[in-house]
């Protein structure tokens, strides 16, 4: 956004305040003036209609500013569907895959020479629509502080795919999948909770 479209967009804004201020005040008044009764409502309005007009031009120069290409221009109605999708979409970044605790649970954990093998069994709910790939990240921070793991974040491997993600249709369920959460042992061949650990499900975006 340009400085003049900033600048014009400040006074608009300005301008809304300060006649919405005197149409309060104006309606306090006893008795009202009944040309000013006229008059503000319609200097409300125009000054909305002219802050409207500012911000969807500064929304143009960012379409035309942030178009592919050097020297390349775009349309009248390329720059318009790229304004409406800049002010009316937006993707939530968090995953609609959820775990379920009914039928989510912690079954046993190894130390294998080095590494220590933590085994959950785990279930998912797809909420939205659409299909998600997804991976899951333990936190066995706890696991840390009584000395069986050197570090807290461990990321799950899907043991009967073979793989770090998986597919989750929309509006369905997988449930008691085995999962295997991998770290290096620290020592202490103990396991301070026999809790199910914390597990953060994040989607894998552009694949």
């Amino acid at each position: 956004m340009n400085r003049l479209n900033t600048e014009k967009l400040v006074d608009s804004i300005g301008n809304i305040d300060e006649d919405m201020i005197e149409y309060v005040q104006m309606l306090r008044e006893k008795p009202p003036s009944p040309h000013r009764m006229r008059i503000l409502p319609i200097r409300a309005f125009l000054s909305v209609a002219a802050c409207l007009v500012v911000m969807v031009s500064a929304l143009a120069m960012y379409a035309l500013r942030e178009s592919p290409g050097a020297g390349e221009t775009l349309g009248n109605d390329s720059v318009l569907a790229k304004v409406v999708n800049l002010v009316f979409t937006h993707k939530d970044s968090e995953s609609e895959v959820v775990i379920l605790e009914d039928g989510s649970f912690l079954n046993d954990f190894e130390v294998i020479g080095d590494a220590v093998h933590v085994r959950c069994t785990v279930s998912l709910e797809n909420r939205g629509s659409d299909p998600a790939t997804v991976k899951l990240v333990g936190d066995f921070s706890q696991e840390v502080e009584g000395g069986l793991l050197k570090e807290g974040t461990l990321a799950g491997h899907f043991v009967e795919q073979d793989a770090d993600r998986i597919r989750v249709d929309g509006n369905s369920q997988l449930k008691y999948l085995e999962v295997e959460f991998v770290g290096e042992f620290a020592g202490n061949a103990k396991m301070s909770s026999k809790l199910f650990p914390a597990i953060t499900v994040m989607e894998v975006t552009g694949e």
